[in-house]
């Protein structure tokens, strides 16, 4: 789950797209469940705080257009880890 985490995160930075801080733990909370792993997960602020440390995530100000949200990216992300999660199984 930690993994699929993180491939999540890694496509929408490699995209440009902006992750929130709420964004990281309901994916994994996602993953988590789809996966049908441990039942006891949060995903409490102690594990964001760890993930984000273990990968590198910082916390940035986004102004002006070039870092705006790119909602066509994110959402054909979603459709290609989709499919490689689908394929994986």
């Amino acid at each position: 789950m930690k993994n699929w985490t993180a491939f999540f995160t890694n496509g929408l930075f490699r995209k440009g797209v902006p992750i929130s801080g709420i964004m990281i733990p309901q994916k994994a909370l996602n993953f988590n469940s789809k996966l049908g792993e441990s039942k006891e997960f949060q995903a409490s602020s102690g594990w964001l705080e760890n993930f984000k440390n273990r990968h590198g995530i910082r916390q940035l100000n986004i102004v002006g257009e070039k870092l705006s949200s790119d909602i066509e990216a994110g959402d054909s992300f979603i459709v290609e880890l989709q499919v490689f999660i689908a394929q994986e199984k």
